[in-house]
């Protein structure tokens, strides 16, 4: 359970320092091997709309992501991207693998602020319709 309070202090953190993160910083798309931590910072629209520049297969990891984090969140798991199944081993072709993996941990960092903006505002709920998001 310790474990658990250290992962959340870790991640009140995480939004200060994106903050800093300029805004045209946070909507780049990562270079390959780089997780961005600016997910969220200024974008617009709900909180689970992939980036714009986000192609097919980015919108798809970045959707799984999503479901990976809340999947770990509501099976008591630690919330770690890198343990996740589809972190590690990406459904893609090798070539697409570090681009699916940055994709990945970036909507599994938007689930992540979610859940800490859920804790800190109960009114709000998770929200996230896969029929509404075509792949």
């Amino acid at each position: 359970m310790k474990t658990f309070w250290k992962k959340f202090a870790l991640l009140a953190v995480i939004p200060a320092v994106a903050l800093g993160v300029s805004a045209t910083q946070a909507h780049a798309a990562p270079a390959p091997g780089q997780i961005s931590i600016g997910v969220g910072v200024g974008q617009e629209g709900p909180w689970d709309a992939p980036p714009r520049e986000f192609d097919d297969m980015n919108r798809r990891a970045f959707h799984e992501g999503i479901d990976a984090a809340r999947w770990d969140f509501q099976n008591h798991r630690m919330l770690a991207v890198d343990r996740s199944q589809n972190f590690r081993h990406p459904p893609v072709p090798r070539p697409f693998r570090d681009q699916y993996r940055n994709s990945f941990a970036r909507g599994y960092q938007a689930a992540q602020n979610r859940m800490m903006s859920m804790r800190d505002h109960p009114g709000q709920n998770w929200d996230h319709d896969h029929d509404h998001w075509h792949y």
